[in-house]
């Protein structure tokens, strides 16, 4: 069985079915689009998938109060993945992830992105997205190419993203774009290339006990 050619697990926006102890090896393992909301809790490992949980691209609606955790992605391209563009409007609010392990993944670990270029769907209107209220924490990541990066859009940032107990080896560190309200607790980690932080419009930053080498 070619488990890599399976079509994408979509959390519907009701209330999901339980899949204990499932390992995902598909397109993008868990995804949510256009809900109301989504308990992403049935996700409990995922291998070699574009992204281990993934919100997005459709977001003509929205994304709400979506709380994933105690997951485990390993191999694969991302881990965490949010992402829309101009043109979609609606809304992502309220998401947790949290207590989620990630290992050798050939792109981000975390990525956040309102730049997204490669949706079949054509813009209908140039209304932007709203993304806000997104924390990240308890996260470990071992063998990454990049840890984090986030990137909102010049006239809609990305808004209230805490990231906190994070402990990442990355080939390449944190990168921040058009972002207001930032927060860094407890942030430690090694890279391969430098800088380790590199922050662009970002509005609202405040770092504490943050050790990027």
């Amino acid at each position: 069985m070619n488990e890599e050619k399976a079509p994408p697990f979509d959390m519907p926006p009701v209330e999901p079915p339980s899949f204990p102890d499932r390992v995902f090896a598909v397109q993008d393992c868990g995804a949510v689009s256009d809900g109301e909301t989504a308990n992403t809790d049935a996700i409990r490992q995922a291998v070699e998938g574009h992204g281990g949980v993934v919100i997005g691209s459709g977001m003509s609606g929205g994304v709400r109060n979506v709380y994933a955790h105690d997951c485990s992605f390993e191999g694969g391209e991302r881990g965490i993945r949010l992402k829309s563009m101009r043109g979609r409007g609606g809304f992502v609010e309220n998401v947790t992830f949290e207590n989620i392990r990630m290992t050798d993944l050939r792109r981000q670990a975390i990525v956040i992105n309102m730049f997204y270029g490669s949706s079949t769907a054509a813009p209908r209107s140039k209304t932007p997205p709203v993304f806000r209220n997104i924390a990240i924490r308890n996260v470990t990541c071992e063998r990454v190419a990049l840890a984090v990066d986030v990137r909102g859009l010049p006239e809609q940032p990305v808004s209230d993203v805490v990231l906190e107990h994070l402990r990442i080896h990355a080939v390449q560190g944190v990168r921040c774009q058009d972002v207001d309200g930032l927060p860094l607790n407890d942030v430690s980690g090694s890279f391969e290339k430098r800088p380790a932080l590199s922050y662009e419009n970002v509005q609202r930053l405040n770092e504490t006990e943050v050790n990027l080498e």
